[in-house]
């Protein structure tokens, strides 16, 4: 059985019609030779040699070969493919969490046929070598080279798929929730922020108030906030809530320690806030993703 990857690439022939089928990932089918009726819950589609069929997360579909059909799959990991949305468009989006929201936005059609036409031979050799390497199952070793093979076709892709005008969904953007991940800017970091967050990690246990924070550093209250956001992308306290799930995120993954002694040990009073801020984190609950961690490894 093959390591985890990300990205996985597959050709294979169908000669008889196939049930639909719903996967957790983002699929691009490349229609090599034949042809054939998708069907699913988008309705009934046909398709030929030369076309690129998109097929979001959790939609099922089905075919139906017109004899013998050829045809690569490249199948996207959901969050690797958020996250290409994110550095895409980081002028605009403010955490790689607001960038799944983004992505729903701009990319409406969950199940999409493009006929790439003249440009299908210039993703040809691409999907070749993709698949060659991912049969390996060295995804760390050749990352790099996967990472162009697929950045190359998914150029291509982008001229032909149907999107949300750009401006219309950056105009439409949801201020960030503070408990999400920033990301950084490539700017100088004032020794102020710098020294705040040094305090915040390493004594995120302490019951820390803004007006701690900026006495420690010797700044006012509103000026470390302003410093401290323009430096991080957060307030001060929303970065200590991240540090805090981070490190009980740690302690769930390599301790027995029951949930409430955690939540504590990191700096938290209230359950209920923890498990909140550590979902906000993770996608579930403290004691869910103990369980989810424990099956993994």
């Amino acid at each position: 059985m093959l390591p985890f990857q990300p990205l996985i690439a597959r050709t294979r022939s169908l000669a008889r019609a196939e049930r639909p089928q719903a996967l957790d990932c983002v699929r691009m089918v490349f229609v090599r030779a034949g042809s054939a009726d998708l069907f699913g819950e988008f309705g009934r589609y046909s398709v030929d040699v030369g076309d690129a069929v998109l097929i979001g997360p959790s939609v099922s579909c089905g075919a139906v070969p017109d004899g013998l059909l050829t045809f690569t799959t490249v199948a996207v990991d959901t969050d690797y493919a958020i996250d290409q949305v994110f550095w895409q468009h980081a002028e605009v989006l403010r955490d790689k969490y607001d960038a799944e929201d983004f992505a729903a936005t701009l990319y409406p059609d969950s199940f999409q046929v493009m006929r790439l036409g003249a440009q299908f031979g210039d993703v040809v050799s691409s999907l070749d070598e993709l698949v060659a390497l991912s049969r390996t199952g060295q995804y760390r070793e050749r990352f790099n080279r996967m990472q162009s093979l697929w950045f190359s076709v998914a150029d291509i892709l982008a001229l032909h798929l149907s999107t949300v005008p750009f401006d219309a969904v950056a105009s439409s953007r949801a201020p960030l929730r503070n408990t999400r991940p920033h990301m950084r800017r490539f700017v100088p970091i004032r020794a102020e922020a710098q020294a705040a967050a040094y305090l915040l990690e390493n004594e995120p246990a302490r019951r820390w108030t803004l007006d701690d924070l900026a006495a420690e550093v010797h700044l006012s209250r509103s000026h470390l906030a302003f410093v401290f956001a323009a430096t991080f992308g957060k307030p001060p306290m929303a970065y200590l809530s991240t540090i805090r799930a981070k490190k009980m995120a740690k302690y769930l993954r390599e301790t027995d320690l029951p949930v409430e002694t955690v939540l504590r040990m990191v700096g938290w009073r209230s359950r209920t806030h923890a498990a909140q801020v550590f979902r906000e984190f993770s996608g579930v609950n403290p004691s869910e993703y103990r369980r989810l961690r424990a099956r993994v490894f």
